[in-house]
């Protein structure tokens, strides 16, 4: 009788680290095929960095800033009025809003133009949400036939996907640079 409670208890045990076993197993595979997963993970953002040191998201950011601040500083008395209207959807109505409201809602009478000499767009790491970026923009003005010195601005600004698309969500004037030429 010992002997079959022996062997009953042994095979119990034997049992439950056969179990155990088991277990392990399928802990190791799943930790391997995690570590697989991050390993995929951690190539693709690897691949993904590029020689400037930016995500393929942050270069398209850019890439959308540049060309939204093109559109609203590039402009002559022909399309002074329509860019706002290519704004549209690019950037939140409220920045569309407070942009054209500062601006005449008819091209001024006399001749102006507008043009984008130099833009520089830097990573803004203090934002938690979208991304943000501080803008350098260079730009020249012609008013009645006179061109003036270039003036170069920053801004602040954030931008956030909506609906799959890029939108501007902030926008914050930081000033202009006004060189002092000492002789």
């Amino acid at each position: 009788m010992k002997r079959i409670v022996m062997m009953a208890v042994g095979a119990v045990v034997i049992l439950i680290l056969l179990l155990l076993y088991i277990g392990q197993i399928s802990v190791a595979n799943k930790s391997e095929k995690e570590k697989e997963a991050l390993q995929v993970k951690y190539e693709k953002l690897v691949k993904e960095k590029q020689e400037n040191g930016l995500t393929q998201d942050e270069t398209k950011t850019f890439s959308f800033i540049e060309g939204v601040l093109t559109t609203l500083y590039e402009y002559d008395n022909d399309n002074y009025v329509d860019r706002f209207k290519k704004l549209k959807g690019k950037v939140s109505e409220d920045i569309l809003t407070k942009i054209s409201g500062s601006s005449s809602p008819q091209a001024p009478k006399i001749s102006i133009k507008s043009s984008v000499e130099d833009i520089k767009v830097y990573r803004d790491i203090s934002r938690e949400t979208g991304i943000g970026a501080l803008v350098q923009i260079k730009t020249k003005y012609t008013v009645d036939g006179r061109e003036t010195e270039p003036k170069t601005y920053f801004y602040r600004v954030v931008v956030r996907k909506n609906e799959g698309n890029l939108l501007m969500t902030e926008f914050e004037s930081l000033g202009e640079l006004s060189p002092v030429n000492e002789t």
